[in-house]
């Protein structure tokens, strides 16, 4: 399983690398300029209960130190509900359980051709980019024709992030009322006492600084949509990442060098590196 995941992901990085994304990125913004924009709230943020993160047992799902994940689904979805309260009291049946669609999902969905994948994006009747505050983090997500639910995550510092300051830019078609089921999931990393008073002082006034864009999806994400894509997916290399993410620190003499806020870039840059190496 291991291999055959991480050959359908080199597909879709092999696809973001094709001649003609250029052409593409023009027609979106003029599709963009048909719509209605509109801003929204995530319909949750919570934090994972930290047990999920220190259990040895490895799933889909099963959440990574030092990430956010964003999880969307269809109006009445009952998976994102559900999601959210297993996360945030730290149901790991309930997680493996919720895991196994993601996991069918995931063999059950080809990887589209680029081409393919922004017809289905230009017909969809409603998409969306996740801000967090002025930052842009993902653009275009969308679910296209037979797909229920997709994830995708973000490299975290462990700084603060005030759950407000998430935001949601829908570009629907006129007069169109679908909304998506959303919920985001903060797992914060574990850091050493100075590391932890570094992001404090950096945090009071950068927050934007403690998330990272995502890792992949740079143009149209209905490709990743596809195939319910995660960083958050253990179907390829779940341990390998949380085993560089824990690696990630600064030496008291690095933050001193440094300064709280440069600390802070540096401990996000580190790891949405590892994320783009061993990520999804």
């Amino acid at each position: 399983m291991e291999y055959w995941a991480t050959s359908k992901l080199d597909t879709i990085r092999r696809g973001q690398d094709e001649p003609g994304l250029a052409r593409h990125l023009a027609a979106v913004r003029a599709d963009e300029t048909r719509r209605t924009v509109r801003m929204a709230r995530p319909g949750a943020v919570v934090t994972s209960a930290p047990s999920l993160a220190k259990s040895t047992t490895q799933y889909w799902l099963k959440p990574i130190r030092g990430s956010v994940m964003l999880f969307w689904g269809r109006q009445g979805s009952e998976l994102i509900p559900a999601l959210e309260r297993a996360y945030s009291t730290g149901d790991e049946a309930a997680l493996k359980k919720l895991g196994k669609a993601f996991a069918d999902e995931f063999e059950r969905r080809p990887v589209v051709p680029i081409e393919e994948s922004f017809k289905a994006l230009f017909a969809s009747p409603m998409y969306f980019d996740l801000q967090y505050g002025s930052k842009q983090l993902i653009s275009r997500l969308a679910l296209p024709s037979g797909i229920d639910f997709g994830a995708v995550g973000f490299a975290y510092n462990g700084g603060s992030l005030e759950d407000e300051d998430f935001t949601l830019r829908e570009y629907r078609r006129p007069f169109e009322r679908l909304s998506y089921e959303t919920l985001i999931v903060k797992v914060p990393p574990e850091l050493s006492a100075i590391e932890r008073e570094a992001l404090e002082l950096a945090s009071a006034d950068a927050s934007e600084l403690n998330i990272g864009h995502a890792a992949m999806c740079g143009f149209g994400c209905i490709a990743i949509a596809a195939v319910v894509i995660a960083l958050i997916t253990c179907a390829g290399g779940c341990e390998i990442l949380q085993e560089k993410l824990d690696e990630v620190s600064l030496t008291e003499d690095q933050i001193l060098q440094l300064g709280p806020l440069a600390s802070a870039q540096e401990l996000l840059a580190v790891r949405r590196e590892i994320f783009e190496q061993h990520g999804f």
